[in-house]
């Protein structure tokens, strides 16, 4: 059981992370009313090892006055390419490393955690960063977390539009999910360097699913102008930004691209 300390303060606001080897992102925000008072988003020079971005995040965190706040909860996204889902019928809680040994590089140290996701009756088994929990723990005693492919499947769930296929970028990594008839039918996260790795994976899971008069749903690090939609429209041209669902209240920060921020803005959701 999590112990608990002076950190974590029923009257307090609470707290949202996203955090991945490249950077780190939060906010700071009322539950009652759900209004963001602060976000902040980091990037690291080089890409840090997962057995030492417990101090890189905590480092960020101390020097942004965090670590020293009392918040009612704490909320967490775990990015990384470690997951994969299992539909729920087939789910072991006693078996969760052979639902990943075959597509990632485990090692017997490894812990291997999950995510529950009801709404598609999928069960999400990953690789936290246990290190960087450890350290949040003892920081603020008490948090959920969840990675960052079920919370984005949430946030599809949310909309009212009927997606069927999303692309979620972040710097060195990506999500992509395509959905049939509101069911999960394919996901994937992979690793990229520059737009022509975006636009080949893009291209490719387009060809696999028949996809070519379907609507593109693109979040995270990317714009309207950029490189990879610019190089992307010569092949696809139905594309859309997917805005974070209206489960807080950020008009106040003035966020110019919203869907920058759609895992970090999503993860409260997911811990209501």
């Amino acid at each position: 059981m999590p112990k608990t300390n002076n950190h974590i303060n029923a009257k307090a606001p609470a707290l949202s992370m996203l955090i991945h080897q490249h950077g780190l992102s939060f906010l700071v925000y009322n539950p009652a009313d759900g209004v963001v008072s602060a976000l902040k988003h980091h990037v690291f020079e080089n890409e840090i090892p997962a057995d030492q971005l417990h101090e890189e995040v905590k480092n960020t965190l101390k020097e942004a006055d965090i670590l020293d706040r009392s918040f009612s909860k704490v909320s967490v996204c775990v990015s990384n390419a470690l997951s994969a889902f299992v539909p729920s019928p087939m789910f072991d809680g006693t078996q969760m490393d052979s639902f990943l040994e075959h597509h990632v590089d485990l090692r017997p140290s490894d812990f291997i955690t999950h995510d529950k996701l009801d709404f598609l009756e999928t069960v999400n088994v990953y690789v936290p960063f246990v290190n960087v929990n450890n350290m949040l723990l003892d920081a603020f005693g008490q948090f959920s977390y969840f990675h960052a492919s079920s919370v984005l499947a949430n946030a599809i769930a949310k909309k009212t539009e009927k997606l069927t296929w999303a692309l979620h970028i972040e710097t060195g990594l990506a999500y992509s999910m395509v959905y049939k008839k509101n069911q999960l039918v394919f996901y994937n996260a992979f690793s990229w360097d520059n737009e022509q790795d975006l636009l080949y994976y893009t291209l490719a899971v387009r060809k696999s699913h028949k996809l070519s008069k379907s609507t593109l749903w693109i979040s995270g690090k990317t714009s309207n102008d950029d490189a990879f939609q610019k190089l992307l429209y010569d092949y696809h041209e139905n594309t859309e930004l997917m805005r974070p669902n209206p489960h807080l209240k950020y008009n106040n920060l003035n966020l110019l691209h919203p869907h920058h921020h759609l895992l970090l803005l999503e993860t409260p959701a997911c811990a209501s």
